[in-house]
């Protein structure tokens, strides 16, 4: 098309479309006028017998032209927006068709009733929506399926397409039923929006974008923001990466070409709060109106009902208040908290250590009456029932067997129901444990966590240090260290160690030491504010694990912060946190174990103390969620949660799992059954929790492999799996100058898309070919020269290939001697069985076969003469060895051997130069091949007749039983073999892959007896190269790896 600037557009655009029109019928249309639109012009050449036909609407009847040496209606047309139905008779073949379309606004009628009719427009497309067809209430589009030959109707209902809109390509008709006349308009160059920006809610802070689509290109796109330009935002497609409140509005965007302008519909953006809710103490919390995000501006109203044993107090954190219930305006994301107070003693463990009986023992104090829960844990994370006791006094002794196997014991108590009806359980304001540190050879770093009980001395804590060993106490308050050392005593034994207190240790010995540290440390964490500058850090709890999975360790902390940790050598390894990411690695602590802290600015870090202290369970992460392969033998979901003992009951779209109440679930075997959303349900005398679901996807893989040539498969939709039932089609792109034959594997067919369901593991292949190569084809029986009795069948066996497909079909056909036509014997449609030419007269006949592969491609044998005669038939020469045209090496000595046969008799004697040799010589002379043929052996060359180069004639002569002899001369030649030497490469060279290799060779031949033909190059085998003169040397290029 053209464009000037002051006028615009030309009105029409020109060009040229290849149509492809398929064998059988097809609804048929001319895209491009040209001329007088004559079908003649438009089709000058088709299959003999085909036909077009054209509806006459006014008559209803179908108006055929016939195609034999030209049409039968020379005059008929076929103007764009016109149909035709077409019937190929042959194969399916490409036409070429060049002319002009409008590029302005065109309208077709469609008349009431039943019609065939295209796009005026040279554009395919969806009918509506992209073509602009109305969508009239009880129009009924057909569109003519050449796979099945059946028409696939699609009709118009309330203003929507059923089953789906139609689609038509370029160059297709369809008929249309209308049940009034329908004006089919459609500008191509105004712009026009095909999908409108949708409406969008996010949370303030989000990312948001919005897209539209849109045709008439070339486009231009400005995007408003409640009807003004944004600046910048000039792409069909915007997004805003971190919206506030300013954002929220409506957004549409202008859409422009040289023609004119369209306007998106206005798609809302309202920016939402986030409301989160927290609890001090025990009791209830409600919301009006139910949920978590807001409407920026809303009002949201909080009520707070407390517990049996509770009071209220007061709603803490980003809105205060004292009032039970109040309401808060959702200006910014919120967090508040409510406040309980408990009425009554919370049981406590205290005074732990160790008695004259090495039992690991502490005080249990609660309610007098109450059934403490006593539980147990190895990590401070997971724990366990070890035991109920109803403590009948409120305070009671409680005596434990120490474990020295393990790192740690820790205990805590739980009372369910402390006596008073609607009490809340509650777990012991403190924990009691006792901790085995093993202090290994070297440098460390500790910190003691708990309120140690008993003697705290360093001489009584590190009793079995080696000599040499050293203790240094930090001053939390001059930050200087205090360090004693072990000679026969300890220097500074009578130093304490308390809770929170830091110290170095260094152990010269070889081995660890053994230091036990007993006591209790609280259940409720607390927050430790670290100040800026360097220092050190201990983790208030006796716990340990990851600094951020585990440990808390704040996400929001400074850039630029840094955790030092000792290494036995005295060296500190640095960990860097730049805001998001730790360098080179995430930190992890053991219990016990200090490190030095380098911070930016100061920090709060809310640590545990017991991280399910009074609470319901928490799910930390489900592991195992994710897409596999169906066949995957197993699949462990793992549950990560805090808040034991505990009931877990696992579920898969909402639905409990039987038997599955373990911390991970198996699944075996995977199939598509298995898919779903797997969840578990967490129960504790706190509560209750769900988790969110982990989706199980189970997938089937697709391998499309390319066997042969240079090309590619494309997939679409293109995933790394599929789900069950996912359509996929698949496209052959072969590369530059080649082909394909036809897809293999779970998908067959020769069209260069095809589509599968995945409904299991696929696999799929196809080879891309050069040039389609003809089939090689020739006759193997009946040899050159045959006689055969007349009248008789003559037997015809062929030998054919076809190197890159197969053969369909093979003609045979026969010319008598003289005549100057071929005549059609017959066919068949493999070359595995004889053909069989029944009842052939008397007469000398050429006999050829005329093979055609899959793809079109003919071979023609060469031609075999045959004789048929009345009478007795002559002796027919198979073959001699040497043969005509051999070459026998000098001095000459050799075997002649002939094979003869006679067709309707035997052979009574074979003559080599006039020697006669009859049945009666005897086997070494006169013997019978597996063929019933006659072999005669003449040894008498053996003896070196020939010292010579030269050329030599043999006469052979068979005679029949009937005394017919049929001569023949064989001339070979007596000949020296050539020498050769290969000079490069040398045995044994190695070259870097891909390599270039000069391959060369020196060869000659004895001038006696004549010259070198060929030298020909091979590699393991196979040939590479073929020279046929000096010099004998080429550059093998390329080479890949191996010998």
């Amino acid at each position: 098309r053209t464009w000037e600037e002051d006028t615009g557009y030309a009105a029409r655009a020109l060009g040229y479309v290849t149509l492809t029109v398929p064998a059988g019928y097809s609804l048929f249309a001319n895209p491009l006028a040209n001329g007088a639109n004559r079908v003649s012009d438009i089709l000058p050449s088709v299959p003999s017998g085909s036909t077009l036909a054209k509806l006459n609407t006014a008559t209803g009847k179908w108006v055929t032209n016939t195609f034999s040496d030209g049409w039968s209606r020379p005059g008929m047309t076929l103007a764009p927006g016109e149909g035709a139905m077409f019937n190929n008779k042959g194969e399916a073949f490409g036409v070429l068709v060049a002319g002009f379309t409008p590029w302005q606004r065109t309208t077709l009628q469609i008349p009431a009733g039943k019609s065939v009719a295209s796009p005026v427009l040279a554009k395919g497309g969806l009918l509506s929506s992209r073509l602009g067809l109305p969508l009239v209430d009880g129009l009924k589009v057909e569109l003519l399926n050449t796979g099945t030959g059946k028409y696939d109707a699609y009709t118009v209902a309330d203003g929507v397409w059923s089953p789906a809109e139609p689609a038509v390509a370029l160059g297709q008709a369809f008929i249309v039923t209308a049940p009034g006349e329908v004006n089919w308009s459609h500008d191509p160059t105004l712009p026009q929006v095909t999908s409108q920006p949708a409406n969008a809610e996010v949370l303030s802070g989000g990312k948001v974008g919005f897209i539209v689509k849109a045709l008439g290109e070339p486009l231009a796109y400005q995007w408003l923001f409640d009807g003004r330009p944004i600046v910048g935002a000039t792409a069909s497609a915007i997004q805003l990466s971190e919206v506030t409140l300013a954002n929220a509005g409506r957004y549409s965007v202008l859409v422009s070409n040289s023609f004119g302008k369209a306007v998106s519909e206005p798609a809302q953006l309202d920016i939402y709060y986030k409301l989160t809710l927290a609890l001090e103490g025990r009791g209830d919390l409600e919301v009006d109106p139910e949920k978590s995000a807001f409407l920026a501006g809303s009002k949201a109203r909080l009520s707070a009902t407390p517990a049996t044993g509770y009071s209220w107090m007061h709603w803490s954190g980003d809105e205060t208040s004292s009032d039970q219930t109040f309401t808060v305006t959702m200006d910014a994301h919120k967090t508040i908290t409510a406040n309980f107070t408990r009425d009554y003693i919370l049981p406590d463990l205290s005074d732990a250590g160790f008695d004259d009986k090495g039992r690991f023992t502490f005080l249990l104090l609660s309610e007098p009456g109450a059934n403490c829960e006593i539980q147990g844990s190895s990590n401070g994370i997971l724990w366990h029932k070890l035991g109920s006791y109803q403590n009948k006094n409120g305070l009671a002794r409680i005596p434990m067997a120490y474990n020295a196997e393990g790192e740690k014991q820790l205990v805590r108590a739980l009372v369910t129901d402390e006596l008073a009806p609607g009490r809340l359980p509650g777990h012991s304001l403190n924990g009691v444990g006792y901790i085995n540190l093993d202090i290994p050879p070297g440098h460390s770093l500790y910190h003691v966590p708990l309120a140690l009980t008993g003697n705290k001395t360093v001489a009584t804590l590190f009793q079995g240090a080696a000599k040499g060993s050293k203790v240094a106490i930090l001053d939390a308050e001059t930050g200087e260290w205090s360090e004693g050392e072990l000679g026969d005593a300890w220097s500074n034994g009578a130093a304490e160690l308390g809770q929170g207190s830091i110290f170095k240790f260094t152990n010269p010995d070889t081995k660890a030491l053994r230091a036990v540290f007993a006591g209790s440390y609280p259940g409720q964490g607390a927050e430790v504010t670290l100040a800026k500058g360097t220092g050190y850090f201990g983790y208030p709890s006796p716990l340990s694990g990851a600094l951020g999975h585990d440990l808390r360790f704040p996400a929001a902390a400074p850039a630029g912060t840094k955790l030092g940790l000792l290494q036995a050598n005295g060296d500190v390894a640095w960990h860097a946190y730049d805001g998001a990411n730790w360098s080179p690695s995430e930190p992890s602590l053991a219990t016990m174990q200090a490190v030095q802290v380098d911070l930016a600015d100061d920090m709060t870090w809310a640590n545990h103390g017991m991280p399910d202290y009074n609470s319901k369970p928490k799910v930390r992460a489900i592991t195992g969620g994710g897409t596999y392969l169906a066949g995957t033998e197993s699949l462990l979901i793992e549950l990560d949660a805090i808040g034991t003992p505990m009931t877990i009951q696992w579920t898969r779209d909402n639905q409990p799992i039987e038997g599955a109440t373990q911390r991970w679930l198996q699944l075996v075997n995977l199939s598509p059954s298995h898919a779903g959303r797997y969840a578990v349900t967490l129960r504790n005398p706190f509560g209750i929790e769900n988790s969110n679901p982990v989706e199980v996807n189970v997938h089937y893989s697709l391998t499309a492999i390319v066997e042969g040539g240079e090309g590619a498969i494309e997939a679409s939709p293109s995933l790394p799996s599929y789900p069950p039932d996912t359509e996929v089609t698949l496209t052959a792109r072969p590369g530059e100058g080649l082909g394909f034959d036809q897809w293999e594997g779970d998908v067959t067919g020769s069209k260069e898309s095809v589509t599968l369901v995945m409904d299991d593991h696929k696999t799929v292949s196809i080879k891309f070919l050069s040039d389609n190569q003809p089939p090689t084809v020739a006759i193997a029986s009946p040899k050159d020269g045959r006689f055969f009795s007349a009248p008789g069948d003559v037997e015809i066996i062929l030998d054919a290939t076809d190197a890159d497909g197969s053969i369909t079909h093979v003609l045979f056909e026969s010319k008598a001697q003289g005549a100057a036509e071929w005549v059609g014997l017959g066919e068949a449609a493999s070359t595995a069985e004889p053909f069989i030419w029944v009842g052939a007269m008397e007469g000398v006949y050429d006999l050829r076969a005329t093979a055609t592969d899959d793809r079109g491609a003919k071979g023609v044998s060469k031609t075999v003469r045959i004789t048929l005669t009345i009478g007795n038939l002559p002796p027919v020469i198979v073959s001699t060895s040497p043969a005509a045209g051999d070459f026998v090496p000098v001095p000459g000595k050799f075997t002649f051997e002939v094979v003869a046969f006679d067709p309707d008799g035997e052979i009574k004697s074979i003559s080599v130069n006039r020697g006669k040799f009859v049945k009666a010589h005897g086997p070494t002379y006169w013997s019978e091949n597996d063929e019933g043929q006659t072999v005669l052996t003449d040894i008498r060359w053996e003896a070196g007749y020939f010292p010579e180069s030269a050329a030599y004639k043999f006469t052979v002569d068979v005679e029949d039983n009937q005394d017919k002899v049929t001569t023949a001369d064989f001339v070979f030649t007596i000949n020296h073999a050539p020498t050769i030497e290969l000079t490069s490469p040398v045995d044994g060279t190695e070259f870097v892959s891909p390599a270039t290799i000069t391959l060369a060779a020196t060869a000659s031949d004895n001038a006696a007896d004549g010259a070198l033909a060929k030298v020909e190059f091979f590699a393991n085998g196979e040939l590479v190269k073929k020279l046929t003169q000096a010099p004998f040397e080429f550059a093998w290029e390329g080479v890949g790896a191996g010998e």
